[in-house]
């Protein structure tokens, strides 16, 4: 073999290479896709749950709750983050990388918990009543409609009277 055949058998190999290699970029960016929407809808259950509990929990301390597409406001009561009613706020940021909701209360320190990241648009909607709606539900626009991903009911919605037990230190 002489060194010009070397040289195009090297030519021929680079190429052939090239372009092999050049189609994995986008098979590596639909597995992050992948792995980011499978991410996501594992995260819906305990989204759910979180937001299940602030609703059923939600008192009247004579602060009107507020409720917009992309923001929600009121104060509930969690005994597991705070002996008194603590103001809750539901917000969903977009990104660059997808919809995300975050929740923010008095109760935690530090940053806003994330609920769900890497999401397709979302918003909220509310089944009227006053001043508390019947429920909050969390939309995801999916294929061009918007379909219900979460709905957590306001159960009580009660005007907030708190007796202190001194055994469980927390409102009964």
């Amino acid at each position: 073999m002489t060194l010009l055949e070397l040289l195009v058998a090297l030519s021929i190999l680079g190429l052939v290479m090239g372009v092999t290699l050049s189609s994995v970029g986008p098979w590596l960016r639909e597995s992050r896709r992948a792995q980011e929407d499978a991410a996501f809808w594992r995260d819906v259950t305990p989204a759910r749950l979180t937001l299940t509990e602030f609703t059923t929990g939600a008192v009247d301390t004579g602060n009107p709750p507020n409720f917009d597409d992309h923001k929600a406001t009121w104060t509930a009561y969690a005994p597991r983050l705070a002996p008194a009613p603590i103001a809750v706020t539901l917000d969903i940021e977009s990104r660059p990388d997808g919809d995300r909701l975050v929740v923010r209360s008095d109760a935690v320190e530090g940053p806003a918990t994330i609920l769900l990241a890497h999401g397709p648009p979302l918003r909220f909607r509310t089944a009227s009543a006053t001043p508390f709606p019947r429920a909050l539900v969390v939309e995801a626009q999916i294929n061009g409609a918007w379909r219900a991903l979460a709905t957590a009911p306001f159960v009580a919605s009660a005007p907030h009277v708190c007796a202190f037990d001194l055994i469980s230190r927390s409102c009964r």
